[in-house]
């Protein structure tokens, strides 16, 4: 098997260094797949990186790095985003409250919706999680860390399906301190019963 070769330019208009390769796709059509990069060695490394990629994945990788978020959120709706359905009075598939998830996905769509999904990354997030708590609610009042724990439980998750399917190798959740932290949340202040 003839070994996979690739190079490095630099693009002086954009003034950047671009890791360049093909790849063949299932119909035999040939694709180059490329990637930006801030210096030479940066380049390189990129293009290292870019060919295990594609030993590992094949052609899949070309079709993979063009998904962007807003392809994840057409996935979620049309396959996870629907009414619970139960069989002998378990929950076998769906969700049992799909009002505040559509909610949640128009801001998603609105943060990350055209960005690459191989890109998001864990700074991604952190930016989105800053701007939502800096938005007030309807009723005009802060939000609460229990509502964005609610929401990033939701992206986690769309996340997570991104990873199964094989659409991103790791969930940007992961890389670094815990966004979900439910002891921050506020506690409900509750009057006990007279029977309490």
């Amino acid at each position: 098997m003839r070994q996979r070769k690739g190079y490095v330019l630099y693009d002086p208009e954009r003034k950047e260094w671009i890791a360049r390769t093909s790849v063949t796709d299932d119909n035999g059509k040939r694709r180059y797949v490329k990637r930006r990069a801030k210096s030479k060695t940066d380049a390189e490394a990129k293009l290292k990186s870019l060919l295990r990629q594609i030993d590992d994945e094949g052609s899949k990788v070309v079709d993979f790095n063009r998904l962007t978020f807003n392809d994840l959120a057409d996935h979620y709706e049309k396959h996870y985003l629907k009414p619970a359905e139960y069989v002998e009075g378990r929950k076998i598939a769906g969700l049992r409250d799909t009002v505040h998830p559509q909610g949640y996905l128009i801001h998603f769509r609105a943060f990350f919706g055209k960005r690459k999904l191989r890109e998001i990354s864990y700074g991604h997030i952190c930016a989105y999680r800053s701007l939502r708590l800096q938005t007030p609610t309807i009723y005009k009042r802060a939000r609460s860390i229990g509502a964005w724990n609610r929401e990033a439980c939701v992206l986690r998750r769309m996340l997570n399906i991104a990873v199964r399917e094989g659409w991103i190798h790791k969930n940007p959740f992961t890389s670094g301190e815990p966004l979900i932290v439910v002891s921050f949340e506020r506690r409900r202040e509750r009057i006990l019963t007279l029977d309490e």
